[in-house]
Formats: structure tokens, sequence, C-alpha cells
């Protein structure tokens, strides 16, 4: 499993850029690892800026009393 997210991630970060720069020219490598690290940013960030919303979400979910069985 983590090697086809990781497959996936790199594929993206490969064709991106190619939208933008031929894969021949010199930039190409920047574009793709400026393009890179603003996946690692956007990942860092929805980690830390969903951690409370997951926080309370259990939190509610310990303090919610059972569902009655019939």
């Amino acid at each position: 499993m983590p090697h086809w997210i990781s497959e996936s991630l790199l594929a993206a970060i490969n064709a991106v850029p190619a939208l933008f720069v031929e894969e021949g020219s010199p930039n190409f490598t920047l574009i793709r690892a400026m393009f890179g690290l603003i996946i690692i940013l956007v990942v860092i960030f929805l980690a830390t800026w969903l951690r409370p919303y997951c926080s309370a979400l259990v939190h509610r979910l310990r303090n919610s009393p059972p569902p009655d069985k019939a």
C-alpha cells in the first residue's frame, strides 16, 4: 500500500510540471522540486489542520452512549 501511494505521488510530481515546462529544459528539475515541496507542505498543513477536528471527533465518539441493540 505505501508503495502504491508513493508511486502515485511521484507520478503526479513528474506529470504536473511537464504541463508547464518541457521535460528536456533546464528548468524542469527546478519546477519539479518546487511542486514536490508544495505537495509536502500541503500534506503537513492538512495533518496539522485536521488534527483538532479528529481529536474532537474521537472525544465525541468515546463519550457518546453506545447504540441500543434490538
